[in-house]
């Protein structure tokens, strides 16, 4: 009985201690996200994520025109 008395007061200071703490990590890691974006779009930014679709680009393959069967 002692010994699940120690994990159940385990878990309770754990999960206190990271109650008390999660604001100040929270605010830590949006502050360096923050920063990090900052950082690439001084340097020129990240356009390689966007790309220009053409619909009429050549590599799109033949259109099939399925005809539904009775």
């Amino acid at each position: 009985m002692g010994l699940l008395l120690k994990i159940i007061v385990f878990f309770i200071l754990i999960s206190y201690v990271l109650r008390l703490l999660s604001p100040y990590i929270l605010r830590w890691s949006m502050k360096k996200m923050f920063q990090n974006s900052q950082y690439k779009q001084a340097k020129g930014g990240d356009n390689s994520k966007v790309k220009n679709k053409n619909p009429n680009d050549e590599n799109l393959g033949e259109y099939i025109d399925y005809e539904e069967i009775d």
